[in-house]
């Protein structure tokens, strides 16, 4: 009986232990008071462009590898819950808006966005001139988290540059097909989808959250999107790179995108979870599944 106990209360403290230690849920218990966790506003140019950025540094001198987290299209979910989770767990990160999106200057485009994830990673790799003792942050470790359009954005610099550690996509919008589905309309009916365009054109009326180059600019980029920006295209180049692709079951690129990354021997996970675009009831689950791929799976 004795035993029996022990065993009990050790499972219980050590479950205990476990609870206390869960950055997706629980604050620091201790808090450096030289270093404590903070936030940092932030702005960087692009081509002479101000794009608004915040930094969330955590708990402790570091210096801390750096997750670059991009939003989607327009971005109304910015996942800033997750973002903290990783502060907690760790991680610096940096948040910004893209060219003109949500008041950042300039104009948005696809392409735009694209050139704007390798501005931000250059922000980081210079943001101490070489010498980074007196910051916390390890410019030589980055990585990328990325949701729906952002996911898309992780992919297309995952198959493209070679000084990213991991990446994660979050239920990534795979731009490059709907591309192609845009042009098969056109080509079929001899007309542009209407509601897809008046669609677009309403995230950059006055007040919205874009500003493009017109009110037919996004959907007018889409139909003349290469296909190589279809993510099946790239999947050997993205295989370079360790991935977490965390979906939902409705997203229909995502089996076709696993087999092809399976067919080039990527170090991939995927997943595909039974939830809404934004994850709505899986908030803590998917912090604990963002720390748990950040903490042990990337080349930090």
């Amino acid at each position: 009986m004795r035993i029996r106990k022990l065993i009990a209360f050790g499972l219980i403290a050590t479950l205990q232990i476990a609870q206390a230690n869960d950055p997706a849920t629980m604050d620091p218990e201790q808090v450096d008071p030289e270093h404590p966790p903070s936030f940092g506003e932030d702005s960087f140019r692009i081509e002479g462009d101000r794009v608004n950025a915040l930094w969330l540094y955590p708990n402790g001198s570091g210096p801390f590898p750096v997750i670059v987290s991009l939003h989607g299209f327009p971005g109304n979910e910015k996942n800033l819950d997750t973002a903290q989770a990783l502060r907690r767990a760790g991680f610096v990160v940096l948040f910004f808006h893209y060219r003109g999106a949500w008041g950042s200057g300039g104009n948005f485009s696809f392409a735009n966005a694209r050139d704007d994830v390798d501005a931000a990673v250059e922000y980081v790799k210079s943001y101490c001139n070489g010498d980074c003792k007196e910051t916390p942050i390890d410019p030589g470790k980055i990585a990328l988290f990325g949701h729906s359009m952002g996911g898309w954005l992780t992919l297309l610099a995952a198959s493209e540059r070679d000084d990213l550690s991991c990446a994660m996509a979050l239920d990534f919008w795979n731009a490059g097909r709907t591309a192609a589905d845009f042009r098969a309309t056109l080509k079929e009916t001899g007309a542009p989808d209407s509601d897809a365009r008046k669609g677009l054109a309403s995230l950059a009326e006055d007040g919205a959250p874009l500003d493009t180059a017109g009110p037919d600019a996004l959907y007018d980029e889409l139909v003349a999107m290469s296909d190589d920006k279809d993510l099946i295209n790239r999947a050997k180049e993205i295989a370079r790179v360790p991935l977490f692709l965390l979906s939902t079951t409705s997203n229909e690129s995502h089996p076709e995108l696993v087999a092809a990354l399976n067919a080039n021997k990527a170090p991939v996970r995927a997943e595909a979870w039974d939830t809404s675009h934004s994850f709505n009831d899986k908030r803590v689950a998917l912090s604990s599944a963002a720390i748990d791929w950040f903490s042990n799976s990337c080349k930090f």
